[in-house]
């Protein structure tokens, strides 16, 4: 049985002190593998003349949560896992040019009991799908240079990625833009912020590769909420 998993104050965020100097707290808990994870960040109201103070703590959030992230995956039990999580694992390629969220995404995902990766560019996902041969790939369409888009066209006209499900991320959610995204080779279409529920009921979606009888499954296009 998954044990509860918390992070300290010391072990998730040595730059937490820098928060408490303005009066404000962050923490993150889990109650088990498999089980989600909560963050929560907490700052006083801003007063005039604080925009300064705001900014920086702002700038400091995401670099936080990516710390809260590394120190729940350390904090696991070494063969700790929640019965027949290990089998549903999927193998999950995070493609997000914002590093941070990239980042602490996979490292939820490997809490979860998958296994991911992350690369931050159009051109990183076209080198490691193929290589790797994930399951799923959650790919922001608004990255620099080659743009999600164009990145699942060519993930589709790879024979060997048939079976690879497609999950857009992005902030554009209407209607044109999911048939876009359809239009492209997405199989789902996530709008941000994207809660780690949406995207447990995706990849809930995607047979677990033991079940899996010649490759993936055809989704349609999912929205978020």
């Amino acid at each position: 049985m998954a044990s509860s998993v918390s992070a300290t104050r010391e072990q998730a965020w040595p730059q937490a002190v820098g928060l408490e100097m303005y009066g404000g707290c962050i923490s993150a808990e889990s109650p088990g593998l498999g089980l989600g994870s909560t963050f929560t960040l907490r700052l006083p109201l801003a007063s005039r003349g604080a925009a300064t103070v705001g900014s920086s703590l702002e700038s400091t959030l995401e670099s936080n949560l990516k710390a809260a992230a590394e120190a729940l995956v350390k904090a696991r039990q070494p063969g700790e896992a929640a019965d027949g999580l290990q089998s549903l694992g999927r193998r999950v390629l995070v493609v997000d040019d914002n590093v941070d969220a990239a980042d602490s995404l996979a490292m939820m995902l490997e809490l979860m009991g998958h296994e991911a990766r992350a690369v931050h560019d159009g051109a990183a996902a076209l080198q490691a799908a193929p290589a790797w041969r994930p399951d799923i790939v959650l790919l922001d369409i608004g990255l620099p240079g080659l743009n999600g888009y164009e990145v699942a066209r060519r993930l589709r006209a790879d024979p060997a990625l048939a079976g690879t499900l497609l999950v857009a991320l992005t902030g554009w959610g209407s209607e044109g833009d999911k048939r876009r995204s359809a239009e492209a080779g997405f199989d789902a279409h996530l709008t941000k912020p994207v809660a780690l529920d949406d995207v447990e009921a995706v990849l809930a979606r995607y047979p677990a590769p033991a079940l899996a009888a010649g490759g993936g499954t055809s989704l349609g296009v999912l929205a978020a909420r």
